[in-house]
């Protein structure tokens, strides 16, 4: 069979009410989930990757300005001697 003549079979069975379901046998329903889990869990991780990186961030900042804090105070000690 050609293209043709399977696009015009699904045409006769459309116009009629019927439908196709296209199938690969050579995908099963497992494999379909596996795949479906493991993008899920790939859109997790970078989800938590994210997060983390942005609490990282996060403290790395407050880190700096607490030491930036400390320095200033321990120049104005200083200078007060």
């Amino acid at each position: 069979m050609t293209k043709d003549d399977v696009d015009k079979l699904v045409k006769a069975i459309e116009e009629r009410g019927g439908s196709i379901t296209l199938h690969d046998p050579r995908v099963s329903q497992v494999q379909t989930w596996l795949i479906g889990l493991v993008g899920t869990g790939g859109i997790v991780a970078l989800g938590w990757m994210a997060s983390s990186l942005d609490s990282l961030s996060k403290a790395v900042t407050k880190t700096s300005v607490q030491i930036e804090y400390m320095e200033h105070r321990i120049q104005r000690l200083e200078d007060k001697k």
